[in-house]
């Protein structure tokens, strides 16, 4: 993925950026399930998985922002700090959509289903993505 990445940023720097926020995605997914008392089964897992590509993604968004803005003349700072403001709005967007689509894992019953409101995807994105969101 770093190589991928490297090739569309043509940089080495920006892609190492955006895989930090991984750790910072699985360490708030594992402590919202230790938290809940959740254990690590395959709904964990797939939450886990959901919550480091949208990291990932939100990563990428703004970092391509940033660099989009360095390459008007703005300093880093700034460049930074605009992307970030201007990239709010639809990474929030995105992340409340991710978290609705896990309402009906959440809810459901029957073989199979998840426990309610401790089922993981939905643990998994609320306290997974807000530790890394500010990182990105």
């Amino acid at each position: 993925m770093f190589l991928v990445l490297a090739g569309q940023f043509e940089s080495f720097i920006h892609p190492a950026v955006i895989m930090l926020t991984v750790p910072l995605a699985l360490g708030g997914g594992v402590l919202g399930l230790v938290i809940m008392g959740v254990s690590i089964n395959i709904y964990s897992q797939i939450g886990i998985i959901m919550l480091i590509g949208l990291a990932a993604k939100n990563g990428i968004l703004i970092v391509e922002f940033a660099n989009q803005l360095r390459d008007q003349g703005l300093s880093i700072q700034d460049a930074a700090e605009q992307a970030a403001e201007r990239r709010l709005r639809p990474i929030l967007m995105t992340s409340i959509a991710t978290i609705a689509g896990a309402v009906p894992l959440m809810v459901a019953h029957g073989a199979g289903a998840g426990h309610g409101l401790q089922s993981a995807p939905w643990w998994c994105g609320v306290f997974c993505f807000r530790p890394s969101s500010p990182f990105t």
